[in-house]
């Protein structure tokens, strides 16, 4: 993108300047009556994963009702993040476990090229077969309270219908990936999910035996057995 329009989109155009003229030149409504023809022409499958890039504030979603969208995945993403606030607000309840917001794709991208080539983190990679349906971040640094290194999720995502043991098999392999790094604690993030979806994590984590700490859960790392971990890759493989 050119430079000066990247600008403009982040720094000069507000949410409130796109809200008042989508609204003034009835854009919204349109782009909602154009979402439920075309998923009514053209039906997805259950858990269907859409990318909606450029997505603004979202204002269509004022006038999309549940049986237009069905059971999709949405990915979001814009780059301007106030736009994604406002997003945030408007993204009805029946939709809180189906989606996800990226602040800006290409960023998102690079940070996740990053981590799996960094000296100071790890990709690691949940595999069903060949097909990959997961992965989580990690990064490494030294805590400040003491001579202990700790390991701390930055990104964790596994496909809607694999979740469950699926998600706890990839923590399960990062905490030996963790503790094979030299950690001797790793902690999980929720604060940024969306609320139903934040519960049922936060539940996972507890059965696991993290403990709750502000709005991160933290555990200790312990001699275990290994897992599937392929601990020599930049990309570290796990399996279902």
């Amino acid at each position: 993108m050119d430079p000066n329009e990247r600008e403009g989109w982040t720094k000069i155009v507000t949410a409130e300047d796109i809200d008042y003229h989508m609204d003034e030149i009835g854009q919204a409504e349109t782009n909602a009556h154009l979402v439920a023809e075309m998923f009514g022409e053209f039906p997805l499958d259950k858990w269907s994963r859409l990318l909606v890039p450029g997505c603004g504030t979202g204002q269509m979603f004022d006038y999309i009702r549940p049986a237009d969208i069905g059971n999709l995945e949405f990915t979001f993403t814009d780059l301007n993040p106030r736009f994604l606030l406002k997003l945030r607000e408007r993204i009805p309840r029946y939709m809180c476990t189906n989606y996800i917001i990226a602040d800006d794709i290409d960023k998102y991208l690079s940070e996740l090229l990053a981590m799996a080539s960094g000296s100071d983190s790890n990709l690691l990679v949940l595999y069903d077969g060949e097909t990959p349906i997961g992965y989580i971040g990690l990064r490494y640094f030294e805590s400040p309270l003491g001579n202990q290194r700790i390991a701390n999720e930055n990104y964790l995502y596994v496909l809607p219908e694999k979740r469950g043991l699926a998600s706890m098999r990839l923590i399960r392999n990062a905490k030996f990936l963790a503790k094979h790094k030299g950690c001797s604690h790793l902690i999980l993030n929720a604060s940024n999910l969306a609320s139903e979806l934040h519960d049922k994590v936060c539940r996972v984590y507890e059965k696991m035996g993290l403990v709750k700490f502000e709005t991160s859960f933290i555990v200790e790392l312990k001699e275990s057995r290994g897992v599937s971990s392929d601990v020599s890759a930049e990309v570290l493989k796990a399996r279902v």
